[in-house]
């Protein structure tokens, strides 16, 4: 099943210094994280575990300064009591002593007898206290129970310590509630905390951003040397101004690359020096088999001189090709109206079509489509593939010619024709040179018709067809831009 490639995928598939710098951010990121949580939890467990201790100091000295016998009495007088007013001012000045927010005094019926905050009033019940009704149940006389950690509107971290104190037969709880400076100081420090490590991980980004293009940019050069080396362009020096491995690799490529050239200008000379050898006796033998041929008056030895005619000419068209092959012409690259180029070459075949019989079906986009290409290498292309597939058809067949623009904007040439078609074992070798399932052939043509799509910088492949071959020329736009795959 093929899904659909976002922009966004294929960026980060096709840039390695994309994917450097982000695993670089995420593991900075995943790495800053754990740290804080740990600092911050050791911390936090410190202070927490320290102001637990002061609060239960405080509540020992809080109790002891509170007289059991003034309870009882107001808890039935309320606030008419003087023992009201003289134990809410003692607590009063204590809270602000001690630097606590609130003293409150209540029954066991979660009741308020006093407290320091003037918006609670007596007998009011605390509802809050239902937050810390387990530690409420488990606390004994003489001792201190502290609650869990809360934060308040406002943001401030606060605990409470019970006590409870026993007069008569009755039960009393002390409250005690105070905010932790230390513990606001802490939440301060976390966001600075927070604050720094985004500022660390967006540092830390663009150094692995800068560090990962170092790296990616000259491999990416090399990819491009690569490519370029494959289409044949040997010329373009490889040159990486660097000491490490990667200059290491360009350099051995440099090595590489002039060798091959060495070896091409060896071949090219070869090459042209056998055919310099063969068609020096081989114009001889033409030039004798022609007077024989003329001149003979014995219809047998006639015929023989042109048979030797027939065969040289044979070997001037192997040579040809060869030469073609071996060193292609240099491309001169022009602006051409493939359209009306299409139509020049098609009444140049109108009569090879019609010693045959084939009809040539010609369909073009009525769009005008311009591209940058060697008109002298076109013509050939153009010219081997129409004879190709000519030869291929049968009598009162049709060969098809399309031009028009594909999806990506590329200006395409699909030629189709009615031939037997071409085995699926065999769809790999038909560009190799000297391939050829027909006698007497050099199998050189679609050899020298694929690279000199190559050297122009357009792509040639073979489609899947259901009767007959089908060949797609894919060309550069008039931007010359690099071609892609449109299949």
């Amino acid at each position: 099943m093929n899904f659909p490639q976002f922009k966004w995928m294929q960026a980060w598939r096709s840039r390695l210094y994309l994917r450097t710098a982000v695993l670089t951010l995420l593991v900075t990121f995943l790495s800053l994280s754990l740290i804080g949580y740990l600092l911050f939890w050791q911390v936090s467990n410190l202070l927490e575990k320290q102001f637990g201790e002061n609060l239960r100091n405080l509540s020992f000295f809080i109790t002891e300064s509170v007289e059991p016998a003034h309870l009882q009495l107001i808890r039935t007088m309320g606030k008419r009591s003087r023992s009201y007013r003289t134990e809410r001012f003692n607590l009063i000045k204590l809270k602000e002593k001690a630097g606590l927010r609130r003293i409150f005094i209540f029954n066991e019926n979660w009741q308020s007898l006093l407290d320091t905050d003037s918006t609670y009033f007596t007998e009011q019940k605390y509802f809050d206290l239902y937050l810390d009704q387990r530690e409420l149940s488990e606390l004994q006389s003489d001792s201190v129970v502290i609650s869990d950690m809360y934060e308040d509107k406002a943001g401030v971290f606060f605990k409470r310590a019970y006590t409870k104190i026993i007069s008569g037969e009755d039960s009393y709880f002390i409250g005690i509630e105070a905010g932790n400076r230390f513990l606001s100081s802490y939440k301060n420090m976390k966001r600075i905390y927070v604050l720094f490590s985004g500022m660390i991980v967006v540092f830390v980004f663009f150094i692995s951003y800068f560090f990962a293009r170092t790296i990616s940019e000259p491999v990416k050069k090399l990819a491009q040397s690569t490519r370029e080396i494959q289409q044949g362009n040997l010329k373009k020096e490889i040159r990486l101004n660097m000491d490490d491995e990667i200059g290491s690799l360009a350099r051995s490529m440099e090595k590489m690359r002039q060798s091959i050239l060495r070896k091409e200008l060896q071949q090219e000379i070869v090459l042209a020096g056998i055919a310099h050898e063969i068609r020096n006796p081989l114009g001889g033998i033409e030039m004798f088999a022609g007077i024989i041929a003329e001149e003979a008056e014995n219809r047998s030895i006639k015929d023989q001189a042109n048979k030797i005619l027939k065969e040289s000419h044979q070997i001037q068209k192997i040579l040809r090709e060869f030469n073609d092959f071996g060193k292609p012409a240099k491309r001169s690259e022009q602006e051409i109206n493939l359209n009306e180029f299409v139509h020049e070459i098609v009444e140049l075949m109108q009569k090879d079509l019609a010693k045959k019989d084939v009809r040539l079906q010609l369909q073009i986009d009525n769009r005008e489509m311009r591209i940058h290409f060697d008109p002298g290498h076109l013509r050939q292309i153009l010219l081997n593939l129409l004879r190709n597939s000519l030869q291929f058809s049968r009598s009162g067949g049709i060969i098809r010619l399309n031009v028009q623009e594909n999806k990506k904007k590329q200006v395409c040439l699909d030629l189709m024709d009615g031939g037997p078609g071409i085995p699926e074992d065999q769809k790999e070798q038909i560009f190799e040179p000297f391939y050829s399932s027909l006698k007497d052939h050099t199998g050189l043509g679609l050899a020298i018709v694929k690279n000199l799509m190559e050297e122009n910088g357009a792509v040639l492949r073979l489609m899947e067809a259901e009767n007959g071959a089908w060949f797609r020329l894919i060309f550069p736009g008039i931007s010359n831009s690099q071609v892609e795959l449109a299949i």
